[in-house]
């Protein structure tokens, strides 16, 4: 950065756009979005000012280079580029840096008053600030004393957001410090990954808002026969609290009719059938996939392209995860085969009976039609490729297992698995078997036990007992020993690094110690992050005492805090970061083609929008396929498709 000056920034904004239910750029983008000041602080200078729009200083940013941080940059950078470029001349030279980025890639929070509270860090966020800041960033609901939209804008409060404001920038500039900044490579990703998210991708705006049409009119019909079923009781499917208590008739002490509470009631034999028709009917007005109509259309762009769906380093591992729409969930439809253009075609004609005489259930169609929103731009073509069973192929190349040669080989590996539960030879297994297989192959790699196992394989609608749930576990157990016994080194590993604070190899990774965290180098030359290692015994589930590793990270239930891990997860992290880095230099391959500009990644696959009459085929599989110079021999393989909407 020696060209450029280094400078920490952040704005306060108000919109009559909620942000929350908006992408960055539409925010910025909207008409009444105004900047209300921006706090900034030079790193030569090291003090924080404010800049104002009614202020001097513009000469300090005009036709300058400069080199930004800011925490979750994405929101500073299009209120940068859309507004002040434009209506106060700032400069457009500008490169970018994000400290909540830096700060995930440490599995640490991303948020900045959890980040700085973790990080102990002398000048925290502002909490008293930041609520005042939400209720200036937006209009005052109107009222009879005060009909007419107004802000709240007092010379006084001004000056109490002003001072949030620096507080703020000091905390960034802090936490800057505190946080090492991506390596070379890792920063390529994120700047590609914050090109991707202002790129977006079109949508078909007709059928989705079609989509929500006919969503809202189903749901209003679906609240009026729960209302009839319960005497006016319940008169919504959001209603929870309701139907706890509607529920209590038969259950006195059911204390949550949450998803997970009720599906295992609903497995039951024993359910009332009136308690059964009535939680159908709530599952279905509460489909929460259908509402990705609404927040596409709330996120959409006047140029209809939606924008920021993904977030860098969303999960420990490096992984992307999707935000608001949450593209990685996406119905797959399992189960409906049906012509999805003929049924879009239905749905826009905005006819609920219509639609319902051909397409029933009407959401479950909707819902296995969301993907068929997302369409290239005029001239153009999707060119999507997926990698094939990756994590299972990653796994069996870390621990070096023979096994590896099949996936080279063309060997089907599901129906090989399936053969040994099966006892009977490849060419006899069927169809069945074989998905049974492959449920072993995928699932069981990181130590999942029978009654997981059993769990994992009912949501994929394959039913299996006890007992032969406990036999595909251990038949993948015995037909792969390294991976099993990878779980064990790779913990050991983990812990003697611990114990000893020096490196340890263990196969392909390097365990290492450093700056309170515990660090594990992958293949590609990025560290997994776990935070403030330590080794206590924990009680295991079947009721043994042992030694495990302990950190301070995102927990699965929510939040973040002290938890404990073992081998296979540890394995699990490893697996799933090295198929993530195989995906990213792809993107990168892909992005640094001036044809191929990437639009999704979501999981395992990549999907380009490509003007039609430049589309090459074998040179976009090609760049999708090809290996790493970390893991020349690693078998990857890959299925693409080509098409004018988004698809599974």
């Amino acid at each position: 950065m020696a060209d450029r000056r280094v400078v920490t920034i952040d704005f306060e904004t108000y919109s009559e756009l909620d942000l929350r239910d908006s992408s960055p750029w539409a925010y910025a983008e909207h008409p009444t979005t105004k900047v209300l000041c921006m706090g900034f602080q030079f790193h030569d200078m090291g003090f924080s000012h404010i800049w104002t729009p009614d202020g001097e200083g513009e000469t300090l940013w005009q036709d300058k280079p400069i080199h930004i941080e800011a925490h979750n940059v994405e929101f500073e950078r299009a209120i940068w580029e859309v507004i002040m470029v434009s209506q106060y001349g700032f400069s457009s030279d500008v490169t970018w840096e994000c400290t909540a980025a830096r700060s995930a890639a440490l599995a640490l929070p991303r948020k900045l008053a959890d980040v700085t509270k973790a990080l102990g860090l002398s000048v925290e966020k502002d909490t008293k600030g930041h609520a005042l800041m939400l209720k200036m960033c937006k209009p005052k609901k109107p009222s009879k004393q005060s009909p007419e939209t107004n802000w709240l804008h007092d010379e006084e409060k001004l000056n109490r957001l002003y001072e949030y404001c620096i507080v703020d920038v000091d905390a960034q500039v802090g936490l800057g410090k505190a946080v090492r900044p991506l390596n070379p490579l890792e920063k390529r990703v994120w700047d590609m990954d914050q090109d991707i998210n202002k790129r977006g991708i079109c949508f078909d705006k007709e059928f989705t808002e079609a989509g929500m049409y006919l969503w809202e009119q189903k749901k209003k019909e679906l609240n009026v026969k729960i209302s009839e079923a319960t005497d006016g009781v319940i008169t919504s499917g959001a209603q929870h609290a309701r139907f706890l208590k509607w529920a209590q008739k038969w259950y006195p002490d059911m204390t949550s009719v949450g998803k997970e509470p009720m599906k295992d009631l609903l497995a039951t034999d024993d359910v009332p059938d009136e308690l059964r028709a009535l939680f159908a009917l709530r599952a279905e007005v509460n489909k929460t996939s259908c509402a990705k109509f609404s927040a596409l259309l709330k996120r959409g762009s006047e140029d209809g392209r939606v924008r920021s769906m993904y977030m860098y380093h969303g999960a420990s591992t490096g992984r992307w995860t999707g935000k608001a729409m949450q593209m990685h969930n996406l119905p797959s439809g399992r189960g409906l085969k049906f012509d999805h253009d003929l049924c879009l075609e239905v749905a826009k004609r905005k006819d609920l009976p219509l639609f319902e005489s051909l397409y029933s259930p009407a959401m479950g169609y909707l819902s296995a039609c969301i993907r068929q929103c997302f369409v290239p731009r005029d001239g153009c073509i999707f060119a999507c490729a997926d990698y094939s069973a990756i994590e299972a192929r990653v796994l069996l190349w870390l621990v070096g297992d023979p096994a590896t040669q099949m996936f080279r080989d063309g060997v089907d590996i599901y129906k090989d698995l399936a053969s040994k539960i099966y006892s009977k030879p490849t060419e006899e297994v069927g169809s069945e078997e074989r998905n049974l297989g492959k449920q072993g192959v995928l699932g069981l790699g990181f130590r999942m036990g029978v009654a997981r196992f059993k769990a994992t394989c009912h949501t994929y609608g394959i039913k299996v007992s006890d007992s032969m749930s406990q036999r595909v576990v251990d038949v993948y157990r015995t037909t792969y020993p390294r991976v099993t016994a990878f779980w064990d080194d790779v913990e050991h590993a983990a812990m003697c690094c611990i114990r000893t604070h020096k490196p340890v190899r263990c196969g392909r990774v390097v365990w290492g110690l450093k700056d309170g965290f515990l660090h594990c180098a992958l293949p590609s030359g990025r560290l997994l992050s776990y935070y403030k290692p330590f080794i206590a015994p924990v009680e295991t589930p079947w009721g043994a005492i042992k030694d495990a590793i302990h950190f301070k990270g995102p927990r699965t239930e929510g939040g973040w805090g002290v938890q404990h891990t073992h081998g296979g997860v540890l394995t699990e992290n490893i697996v799933q970061a090295i198929a993530r880095d195989q995906l990213a230099e792809a993107m990168l391959r892909l992005e640094a083609e001036p044809d191929m500009p990437v639009v999704l990644d979501t999981h395992d696959e990549v999907l380009c929008e490509i003007e039609e009459d430049q589309l090459d085929k074998e040179r976009f599989e090609r760049l999708v396929a090809q290996v790493p110079d970390w893991a020349p021999d690693l078998p990857v393989d890959i299925e693409a498709w080509y098409g004018h909407r988004y698809r599974k």
